[in-house]
Order: C-alpha cells, then structure tokens, then sequence
C-alpha cells in the first residue's frame, strides 16, 4: 500500500480506478459500474445484493478481461476474457489478483508498529505469467520523500522458469531494519521442489504447502534486510482447482434437501464434460442460485 500510495504521488495515478480508465476500448469496462482496480495487482468486485436465498451467498456480476486470476481469498483460478457471476459469503468478496502480481505484506501495522518499517516481510507472489515489483518506503513521518530520500527495493518474476527475485536494497538504507524476515507465498501453483539463494549461495529454507488453497509458502530464515534473494520453483505449473472441495463447502451451507446436495457431487463425480454437467444440475431445478454458484466454481478455468 505504501509503495500504491506513492505511487498516486508521483505519478498522479489513484490508487482505485474504474475499469475503463485501463480498458477504454472495451465497451463490457462502463457496465461493471462497482467493479474497480486496486493498485496494479488487484480487481475487486464489491457484494451489494442480498444473500440468494438457499445458496448462502450473495451474487455480484464481475468482468474478468483477458488473462489469468486468482482470488485473494480462495486461491480459486478463473480464466479471464469473459462475465460471469461470482458468490460470496460474509466472509469474502471477490478480490482477483492478477497473474504474475506481487504483493508485500506484513502484520506490523498496530500501534507503534506502523510508525517504522517492517522486520517481517511476506511477499505474495501470483503464478502464471511474469511480473515485476518496486517496494518502496521512506521513514514514515517527515516530508523526506518530497527529496526522494527512500529505500527501493526490486522484485521480479520470471514464470516460465519459476525464478522469483528480491533485488538488493538501494537508497537510504538507514531507513529499513538491519535484519528481516522473509517469507514467499506462491498462490495458484502446484506443489514442487524449491531452491534458496541469499547472495548467490544456497540456504536452507522451510516449505510448506497448502492443498486447498493451492499456496506454496516458502519461509526464508532472518538475514540482512538489504541481501538479495533468489527462490526457483523446480516445475513451475498453475494448479487445478479442487472443485470437489469447493463445491462442497458451498454446499455444506446452502440450505437445500440433503438428498440434492448427494445428487450434485454425484454430478460432479461423472466422467461427462463440465457443460454435460451443468445441463444435468440445472435439470434438477435446485433451489435458485444453486446452478450459478456451483457453475461459477465448475467453470472457472476453461
């Protein structure tokens, strides 16, 4: 958000943009009126229906332009190039980062914490395409940054070989902590081999994966906050999303006969295209909703 906010600054570029100001040639960008960019990583389409009755969720209708997405909060990938329905619980609303986004994050930000820059730092990086990063931070109260006085710290992504790079500090380095602490989450992969390096020498590195939201947390032991860090991923791969898993913590709490919530995973369990699926699920006239938010799940990458 810092480096987002500095960005509006010094380039005069707000950090919540309407779709057409990216998109102006695509006529779809002027109807998704509450949908929004957040910075350079994120879409958002923000929830103002009432809950659909029986499914538990509510609806919003979200644009997704050409590429690859991957939700904030679930780590379900969607497939862009299309509109379509998302639902959402009281817990979430549809938050897609892009493929290939970066984004640092700490938990530092309570009290005096905010006052001084991080010692934990973890980056979220989103796979499937190449993309890069410029962390900011200056000393967080002055006027300093009007001179430029800040440190700027460089992260890139080369997906194709699955190298993610955190370039050496540059600036006032007085700014930052001696030390942090590091850690990379690899959202919307496969679960593969790792390899660490901090100054071009291999280190050891806990990894942890998290199946259903498909995130490869990789946990890089405190060092100079000014090293450079190189993290390779050995197979490099989007992941398929756990429909099932999906699917049925929707209907877990959809209030809908026990016996049509057996009746779509069995659906689901069929050796039958998805839109053979769909046909199917729709002929059973569920409850309304029910055909959409399973289908937005279903369909999510095609």
């Amino acid at each position: 958000l810092y480096t987002m906010n500095h960005r509006a600054y010094k380039e005069n570029t707000p950090l919540i943009l309407p779709m057409y100001y990216t998109y102006p040639a695509e006529q779809v960008a002027y109807t998704v009126k509450n949908e929004y960019e957040y910075g350079t990583a994120f879409i958002v389409a923000p929830v103002t229906e009432k809950s659909v009755q029986g499914v538990g969720r509510a609806r919003t209708h979200v644009w997704l332009p050409e590429g690859t997405y991957i939700d904030f909060f679930t780590g379900l990938v969607y497939s862009g190039d299309r509109e379509m329905d998302m639902y959402r619980d009281l817990h979430s609303i549809p938050v897609l980062a892009k493929a290939g986004a970066i984004v640092p994050m700490t938990e530092e930000i309570f009290g005096q914490e905010a006052d001084r820059n991080p010692e934990t730092m973890t980056i979220r990086v989103y796979g499937g395409a190449d993309g890069s990063f410029q962390l900011y931070e200056d000393d967080n109260e002055s006027n300093a940054y009007l001179k430029d006085e800040c440190v700027l710290t460089d992260m890139d992504l080369k997906w194709s070989t699955g190298r993610f790079a955190i370039q050496k500090a540059a600036g006032r380095l007085e700014l930052i902590p001696q030390k942090r602490t590091w850690t990379v989450e690899f959202w919307g992969v496969k679960d593969t081999e790792v390899t660490v390096e901090v100054e071009g020498t291999v280190v050891e590195a806990s990894k942890e994966y998290d199946e259903a939201l498909g995130c490869l947390k990789v946990s890089v032991p405190e060092i100079s906050a000014t090293s450079e860090i190189i993290i390779t991923l050995g197979a490099p791969e989007l992941r398929e999303n756990d429909v099932k898993t999906q699917v049925f913590n929707l209907l877990n709490q959809a209030e809908i006969p026990y016996m049509e919530k057996v009746a779509i995973m069995e659906i689901l369990d069929k050796k039958i295209s998805n839109a053979a699926k769909l046909t199917q699920l729709t002929a059973m006239h569920p409850e309304e909703g029910i055909v959409g938010a399973v289908g937005e799940i279903l369909t999510a990458i095609e």
